[in-house]
């Protein structure tokens, strides 16, 4: 009788492929001969599924039959269901975007059955730790093993898309911090190598990008260990002996994490317990010894004593692959020490200068305020070539920003003090005292860099790591987090090189022309996060990898994390804003899976005072979301016709592109009532146009248009209007002054003789 892979109580399940006495040998081998004469019967319904996952359904098939040689225990099948059932999904705007896993992805599907669930577990464990290319020839190997025919074995391709819709499984869970603590007991110092990696993970030839370098396992040391781990769990073996580099430590993880099985972790030299599973004193299911240096010139297993080595392939992976930065076993962090565990003894010599440090943060934070309240702390108009984040967000400067960054990083508390004393100076003296606190730093630091200029391959840079900090917050500040995940430590250690790279790099540009570059004021400069790739740079910190970068992307998608515009989201109201959410899963659409979202091509002919008659109850439900799908990804954008008026005119603007509008152009509205200059301004102005919502000043050269917009206008006019936008219900007077300020602003440049200043002051209105 045929197996079927068919529906089940009203859901699409693949079926459980029955391991009977006829399939596998005592020892556990798999009858392949058995599975090739095998015919299955398969739903449309089914088939959709994993078609529009990207999967291929004998892959499962095969990967199930694999999963025999494991056998679960009831607490690793509670560990994986739990771990299924939180899987989140965040509904977008539109009804028709989503992010996260959906009810009916395919990872829900194959966890109704035990293979499914243990398939999707090794899947989870090897994506979340390694570079998926090398953990689907992890895969290849076990088939390869267990003696599977070359026309039975699935590609590495076929196993690679597995991965792919595997990822992200465990990424919440506590698996990844039990690789990075028993990964970072090898006892060798981490050697480092240098890429020719770029921003975008591309070769440029010139750039140098340091990585940790913990060694690489090669596929079949891997595998043979795994096949190792699942005879111990069958009960045909009682316990293991593995040697070798730190690989050794995310096998460990996973026996025990999985299938709680006892481990022990021994300095081979010394012989000194590094690591014993609690509640164990002896006879070790798996015994593990590190060895001191991570190169292995025998690469053969040593299969003697039931003895195992963990060869090593990194030399070879470092010449001939481009991620080869990445090619390493990683896990991730608690927030509560992340920093100390990647950067070591430069971060506690960093800590231990806590007033310079904490000084340092504090006066920073204290001119990120100025320049939110419009203050142009060293001259008119500077600091705008720098086109930083918009400073709209409460966590964005001040004591707030403080309060941001030791949310993210609680090993900063201890500082905290010495941040926030430094808010009470005026912003003269805060600038003045950041440049101090910087010297001091550097003439304890007496690295390569801070001496001669030049990238100290050796050392963290103690100004650098200050930097990194204060950039890390700036881009957390916008960062909304709500499957509470932790950074992998290779992407905090990738942003602090990202920095030292581009540090270098800006010392030889000389500005904008109409702002050169000002030596004395460098240090200030380096700190400030003016990255425009900050999705990218996002999904890089929390998941150490490079991945293709998409032009105007407004959202991506890698290593089973998604990051995203959280305008998206649709209960947040569609509300125009530079933040990011960052989630497990990917970007689903019509239940099919994508990579990247970008803006499609938008013609902007906005007719400006029809935009402002849009009722103010408009809201996104009434916007068409438009998406287009491409070889790579989605392409969408948003249209809007007026539904009180059916013959009006389109409106279309792109996510993306209006974002960017949004953090150039917006400005944040501060009242300063006791301001002498501003006594006067509404006596001076006189009203062109006036209806319900909206209102047109003339003063001097300057229009000021002031709409109580809703979020649609909001979107459709920062993206059209090549104007400075000011945000604020503060009062008219203040709001009248500000905006003539904004319009004789230097950078602004010069008018013709005939031409007026425009400035818009929007007031939002909720709907």
């Amino acid at each position: 009788m045929p197996e079927t892979i068919g529906e089940k109580d009203s859901s699409l399940a693949l079926s459980r492929l029955s391991v009977s006495s006829s399939r596998f040998n005592t020892q556990g081998q798999i009858s392949w001969t058995d599975l090739a004469t095998t015919v299955f019967q398969v739903t449309v319904g089914i088939l959709a599924r994993t078609s529009a996952a990207g999967v291929d359904p004998y892959t499962i098939v095969v990967g199930q039959k694999l999963m025999g040689y494991f056998q679960m225990t009831a607490l690793g099948r509670r560990q994986i269901s739990s771990a299924l059932q939180s899987l989140p999904l965040y509904k977008g705007i539109g009804k028709i975007l989503s992010f996260g896993f959906g009810v009916n992805h395919i990872v829900h599907v194959m966890g109704n059955t035990e293979e499914g669930q243990m398939l999707l577990l090794l899947c989870a464990s090897l994506a979340e730790c390694y570079h998926p290319d090398h953990a689907a020839e992890v895969l290849v190997e076990m088939v390869r093993t267990s003696r599977a025919p070359e026309s039975l074995q699935p590609s590495v391709m076929q196993w690679r898309d597995l991965l792919n819709v595997s990822m992200g499984i465990l990424s919440t869970t506590t698996f990844p911090e039990r690789v990075e603590k028993l990964v970072a007991l090898y006892p060798a110092q981490l050697s480092t190598q240098y890429g020719n990696e770029d921003y975008d993970g591309r070769r440029s030839g010139g750039e140098r990008t340091r990585i940790m370098q913990r060694g690489c396992a090669t596929p079949e040391s891997l595998a043979t260990i795994l096949h190792a781990i699942g005879k111990i769990t069958r009960g045909e073996t009682k316990s293991i002996t593995i040697s070798g580099n730190p690989n050794a430590g995310w096998i460990a993880a996973f026996a025990e994490w999985h299938f709680q099985l006892s481990v022990q972790i021994i300095h081979a030299r010394s012989k000194s317990t590094l690591y014993q599973s609690p509640m164990c004193k002896n006879d070790f299911n798996i015994v593990i010894l590190y060895e001191d240096g991570i190169d292995q010139e025998d690469s053969a297993l040593d299969i003697a004593n039931i003895t195992y080595r963990v060869a090593d392939v990194t030399a070879a992976i470092s010449t001939k692959s481009r991620d080869s930065n990445t090619m390493t076993v990683v896990g991730r962090l608690d927030w509560n020490g992340a920093l100390g565990a990647t950067f070591g003894s430069d971060f506690a010599r960093l800590m231990n200068m806590g007033s310079a440090f904490g000084g340092a943060i504090g006066c920073f934070s204290r001119m990120l305020r100025a320049l939110r309240m419009g203050e142009d702390i060293v001259a008119p108009g500077y600091f705008n070539h720098l086109n930083f984040y918009s400073l709209l967000a409460f966590e964005s400067c001040g004591r707030a920003f403080i309060a941001n960054v030791v949310g993210w990083f609680p090993e900063l508390s201890d500082i905290r003090n010495y941040m926030e004393g430094e808010l009470k100076y005026d912003t003269e003296t805060s600038l003045a005292r950041y440049m101090n606190y910087i010297t001091t730093l550097k003439v304890a630091c007496q690295c390569s860099l801070c001496r001669h200029g030049q990238r100290d391959e050796d050392n963290y840079c103690m100004v650098t790591l200050l930097e990194t900090v204060v950039k890390l917050s700036q881009l957390l500040s916008l960062v909304d987090n709500p499957t509470h995940l932790k950074p992998s430590r290779l992407g905090l250690d990738m942003f602090y090189f990202q920095h030292g790279t581009s540090k270098l790099s800006e010392r030889n540009s000389s500005g904008d022309g109409r702002f050169p570059r000002r030596k004395d004021l460098e240090p200030l400069e380096s700190a400030m996060y003016v990255s425009t790739y900050r999705i990218y740079d996002t999904l890089r910190l929390f998941t150490g990898r490079y991945f293709p970068p998409i032009d105007r992307a407004g959202a991506l998608c890698g290593n089973g994390l998604c990051a995203y515009y959280s305008a998206f989201n649709r209960s947040g109201g569609g509300h125009i804003s530079d933040r990011i959410t960052i989630t497990v899963g990917a970007i689903e659409s019509h239940e099919r899976a994508y990579r990247g979202m970008s803006d499609d091509f938008v013609d902007h002919t906005f007719d400006i005072l029809e935009v402002s008659k849009i009722p103010p109850t408009a809201t996104f439900d009434d916007m068409d979301i438009i998406i287009r799908e491409t070889a790579n990804e989605l392409k969408i954008r948003f249209e809007f016709r007026d539904p009180a008026r059916k013959s009006a005119k389109v409106y279309r603007s792109g996510p993306d592109d209006s974002i960017r509008s949004f953090v150039r152009k917006t400005r944040f509205l501060h009242c300063v009532p006791s301001s002498s200059e501003h006594k006067s301004t509404i006596s001076d102005a006189h009203i062109r146009v006036q209806r319900p919502g909206y209102t047109c000043y003339e003063l001097g050269d300057v229009n000021i248009s002031i709409l109580h917009a809703s979020v649609v206008q909001q979107w459709l006019l920062i993206d059209a209007l090549e104007t400075e936008f000011l945000f604020g219900e503060e009062c008219l007077d203040c709001g009248l002054a500000a905006a003539v300020s904004i319009a004789h602003h230097p950078r602004r440049g010069s008018r013709g003789n005939n031409e007026r200043h425009e400035v818009w002051i929007l007031k939002h209105v909720d709907t």
